[in-house]
């Protein structure tokens, strides 16, 4: 068998979110049979560095996204000031206006 598809085996049957962890490791016996003890811990050691830089992406996109979101809450704020600003400076204006025709 070669060390990839042993990899693939292994990938796909860890997958498999519903099995139990006796049921991963029969399922995964099952698919490698013929494979050697040093195959199987090869491979296993090549889907765990696969996976932890898998969850190394994710936390980076999530801290990534975390500050991309405060940045745009931080615009929202400020065109929500802006916005009450401009409405306060209406209800002036049309203030002194009505007061200027009832002059």
């Amino acid at each position: 068998m070669l060390d990839l598809e042993v990899v693939g085996h292994i990938t796909d049957t860890l997958s498999i979110a519903s099995l139990s962890d006796r049921a991963t490791l029969n399922n995964i016996k099952r698919r490698l049979n013929g494979a050697s003890h040093q195959q199987f811990a090869l491979a296993a050691v090549t889907v765990l560095r696969e996976q932890s830089r898998r969850i190394a992406e994710l936390e980076t996109d999530v801290d990534r996204l975390s500050t991309e979101n405060d940045y745009l809450n931080n615009d929202v704020n400020e065109l929500e000031a802006e916005l009450k600003d401009l409405r306060a400076r209406r209800k002036n204006k049309a203030a002194k206006a009505e007061e200027g025709k009832t002059l």
